[in-house]
């Protein structure tokens, strides 16, 4: 729906490259957001992750990703360890998801403020003899 919006605002020998465009955001966003997110869940695991009493190789084994911490509990017989992975892998997912939301009502609101200034924006008149043009705005009313 968002696609055809902003392309239905577009001249018709434009939706070309306005396709293009929407296409490279979506990918572009796409990859910065799991870099974001991916960063946050790494970080919070990492900090959460208890690995008090372990060497510098097992400990950095723990924190290297939750696999490897469950692994590693297992294969030293360490059910605290296994639990340590587990509630910190858990805090990052939440930690991860509340980011996302976040981020999901920011561009919410962005989207909302910039559409509804759109709507207000007053139309300049259409010179006499072209067929009016469907704007997006329309449609969202």
């Amino acid at each position: 729906m968002s696609l055809n919006l902003a392309l239905n605002s577009l001249p018709t020998e434009r939706s070309g490259v306005g396709s293009g465009l929407v296409q490279v955001l979506r990918q572009f966003g796409s990859t910065v957001g799991v870099g974001i997110l991916g960063t946050v869940l790494n970080l919070t695991y990492r900090d959460r992750v208890d690995v008090a009493g372990l060497s510098s190789s097992d400990a950095e084994t723990v924190r290297r990703s939750a696999t490897a911490g469950v692994e590693k509990a297992r294969d030293l017989g360490l059910p605290h360890l296994r639990a340590s992975v587990r509630g910190a892998f858990v805090d990052a997912m939440h930690n991860t998801l509340w980011v996302a939301a976040a981020s999901m009502l920011v561009g919410t609101g962005l989207a909302y403020a910039i559409l509804r200034k759109r709507v207000r924006e007053p139309e300049a008149a259409a010179p006499a003899g072209l067929p009016e043009v469907e704007k997006a705005q329309d449609l969202l009313l």
